[in-house]
C-alpha cells in the first residue's frame, strides 16, 4: 500500500545535478525481486542439463527486458486513455502491465536467444515455466504496494482498506476491498510448486507437456484472480475481460492438446 518505499538521499555536493532524494518505488522492486527468484531457481534446474548460469542470466534478462515492452504496449492498446504523453508510456513504476502482452515480445526474443545457446524449446519449457507463477505472483505484491489491479468490494475478514491517495482508495474510501493482487500471488506460489513438482513425479514428461501444464494451471488462476478484480474493463464481447477471454482461449487450447497425444512433440 506504499507506491515510495522510501528515499535514498542524494550528496548535497550532487544536488544541483540531481533531486534531493530518489524514491524507490515498490512496484519495481517487486519486479527486480520476481526476476532474481526466477533466475535463481531456473540456474537450479538448467544446471544438470549443462547450462552455464550466465547462460540463464542473460536469457531470463532479454526475457523481461522484452517483455515488459510488450506487456507496456498491450496496456496502451487497451487503456490508451491513461496516457496523455509520450513519456508515461515509460512510468512503469506507476504500473499499467498487461501480462498477457509478454506473447507480443518474448517468444521471438527467446527463439534467438535459444539458438545462440544450443537449447531447444523442449529444455526452455522444463526450466523456466516452473518458477513463473512465482515470478508473476511476487509482480502482484508490487501492484498491492502500487494500489493498481485492485479488487472489488467485500466482506471477508481479510478485505483491505487502501490509502486514501491511492487509486482504490480515491474511489472506494473506508470500504474494504478484496486484496485481488495477495490472492494472484498465493495462486501463482502454489501453482509454481506444482510445476515443479510434476517434473519429480513424471520424470519423462516433456517440455510441451510442462507448457500445456502451465497454460491450463495460469489460465484458471487468472480467471479467478479476475473475478474479484474492480479494474478491468469487459474488452471481449462486453462479457468478460481481456484476461479472463484470453485466459478461457489458453485453458482451451491446453485441454485440446493434452486430449490429442499426436499434437503433444516428443523429446
Amino acid at each position: 500500500m506504499r507506491s515510495t518505499l522510501f528515499e535514498i538521499p542524494i550528496p548535497e555536493f550532487l544536488q544541483g545535478v540531481f533531486p534531493e532524494s530518489i524514491p524507490v518505488f515498490g512496484y519495481g522492486l517487486m519486479i527486480l525481486f520476481a526476476y532474481i527468484c526466477v533466475t535463481f531457481i531456473s540456474v537450479k534446474r538448467a544446471k544438470p542439463l549443462g547450462f552455464s548460469k550466465e547462460m540463464i542470466q542473460d536469457l531470463t534478462t532479454s526475457t523481461l527486458i522484452s517483455g515488459i515492452i510488450g506487456a507496456r504496449f498491450a496496456h496502451l492498446f487497451l487503456y490508451s486513455e491513461q496516457y496523455e504523453s509520450f513519456i508515461d508510456f515509460f512510468k512503469i513504476y506507476n504500473g499499467g502491465l498487461v501480462l498477457y502482452g509478454f506473447l507480443l515480445t518474448t517468444p521471438f526474443v527467446i527463439n534467438y536467444k535459444l539458438k545462440k545457446i544450443n537449447m531447444t524449446w523442449h529444455q526452455f519449457f522444463i526450466i523456466f515455466l516452473p518458477p513463473v507463477p512465482l515470478g508473476i505472483g511476487i509482480g502482484r505484491l508490487g501492484c498491492f504496494l502500487n494500489g493498481c489491479c485492485y479488487g472489488e468490494p467485500g466482506s471477508a475478514p481479510w478485505c483491505v482498506i487502501f490509502p486514501s491517495d491511492s487509486t482504490p482508495g480515491s474511489i472506494y474510501g473506508d470500504i474494504p476491498i478484496h486484496p485481488s493482487q495477495l490472492y494472484a500471488f498465493s495462486l501463482g506460489l502454489i501453482l509454481s510448486v506444482l510445476l515443479m513438482k510434476l517434473t519429480t513425479i513424471f520424470p519423462r514428461m516433456n517440455g510441451y507437456q510442462m507448457l500445456y501444464s502451465f497454460l491450463f494451471g495460469y489460465g484458471v488462476i487468472r480467471l479467478i484472480e479476475e473475478t474479484f478484480r474492480a479494474d478491468t474493463p469487459k474488452h471481449f464481447f462486453k462479457v468478460f475481460t481481456a484476461g479472463q477471454g484470453i485466459s478461457i482461449l489458453l485453458i482451451s487450447a491446453a485441454i485440446l492438446f493434452f486430449t490429442l497425444p499426436k499434437l503433444v512433440k516428443k523429446t
